[in-house]
């Protein structure tokens, strides 16, 4: 059976959306939830090419031939493409846009500056795509009220102001977030917040908090998927795990070789937010607390009028993500509006996130 390579070729130059990217050259493709990023060696993205070459020419193709002319095609790509960064949520523009991911079938993001708030279309050409990305609402702009999320994290009322910047400085990409503490006995809601934040900010198949992993290469591979990670149930930190966080926390660059291949490299460069809960002090390395915001939650009592029930919570938070997103996006779009870098005055201190630092004035 001959093989038409014309028809070969022609499906796979221009039957997708390639990225040249820091974890290899990805294609997106469609499926039944939307958009997903593949390494053109994967086997579903070799299968689509099989199946279109069927319906064009009428005839089984196995996948010797595909992987030849992948192959041939991912020298071009190599050699006329540079490797770009490919953000899992959140993108900040040269012209000091911020974009977030909706991770919506539709494949919206929304676009925030200091002009407001706007929904744009063809989200996969700028961010990585996964099937366990879930979806930010809609925000609610004209109704937003970034006070509602204290009916679910019951922050002590001192600390409230410095939570709201450290939750919108969350959806500002390419700045070191401090690491979010959340201390308190059993029952204290640490976990539910934990996830709440997660849902709110970077929601994917499961928001719960993770259990924190001994392999560095299992953390990095774990923000491959996620933008934000929560880990749960720590009682102190080790030394070594301290350590793993403060790079991560303000960037690390971290080389390793692929899986099953015998010399290709791929590159992690990480500077994500975290958060941490746990009973007792989890964090006691100075350098890991000057990185820190450590938040002690006390349990409710009854006089507070909280609700027990997680099931009700979580579905009436749910239900609120977009208000109070619509109220996030309020506040981002007027720190944008007077932010000036580097304008406000250290007092002779030695700022470990700077950039954290000035943006949370603003916001």
């Amino acid at each position: 059976m001959d093989i038409d390579y014309n028809v070969l070729f022609d499906i796979i130059e221009n039957g997708f959306y390639y990225k040249n990217t820091d974890l290899g050259i990805l294609a997106t493709i469609s499926t039944a939830n939307g958009k997903e990023d593949v390494s053109i060696s994967n086997s579903k993205y070799i299968s689509i090419i099989a199946s279109r070459y069927r319906k064009r020419c009428g005839n089984v193709i196995s996948a010797a031939p595909i992987k030849n002319c992948i192959r041939s095609f991912q020298g071009d790509i190599v050699g006329q493409c540079k490797i770009v960064k490919n953000p899992n949520r959140l993108i900040k523009t040269p012209d000091n846009e911020l974009w977030i991911d909706a991770g919506n079938k539709a494949d919206a993001y929304y676009a925030i500056s200091e002009k407001g708030f706007s929904l744009k279309l063809k989200a996969y050409k700028y961010f990585y795509k996964h099937s366990e990305k879930n979806n930010i609402p809609l925000p609610d702009w004209d109704n937003g009220d970034v006070g509602k999320i204290f009916k679910y994290c019951r922050i002590p009322e001192n600390m409230r102001n410095i939570f709201v910047a450290y939750i919108v400085s969350l959806f500002i990409a390419d700045i070191e977030h401090p690491c979010l503490v959340l201390t308190g006995e059993q029952g204290s809601g640490k976990s539910t917040m934990s996830t709440f934040i997660k849902a709110l900010v970077d929601p994917v198949g499961d928001n719960s908090p993770s259990l924190f992993p001994h392999n560095p290469a299992d953390l990095a591979l774990a923000f491959q998927n996620n933008y934000l990670m929560a880990f749960d149930n720590q009682r102190t930190l080790s030394e070594k795990q301290s350590d793993m966080l403060c790079a991560i926390i303000t960037r690390i660059k971290d080389i390793r070789r692929k899986l099953f291949t015998d010399n290709e490299m791929m590159r992690y460069d990480l500077c994500q937010p975290i958060i941490l809960n746990g009973i007792y002090d989890v964090v006691k390395e100075p350098d890991m607390l000057s990185r820190s915001i450590v938040m002690n939650i006390l349990k409710p009592t009854d006089k507070d009028n909280f609700a027990y029930d997680k099931v009700v919570l979580t579905e009436e938070f749910m239900n609120d993500r977009a208000v109070i997103l619509g109220g996030i996006f309020r506040i981002l779009s007027e720190a944008l509006k007077n932010y000036r870098p580097n304008s406000i005055s250290r007092q002779g201190c030695d700022i470990r996130m700077s950039s954290f630092y000035d943006y949370g004035y603003y916001l």
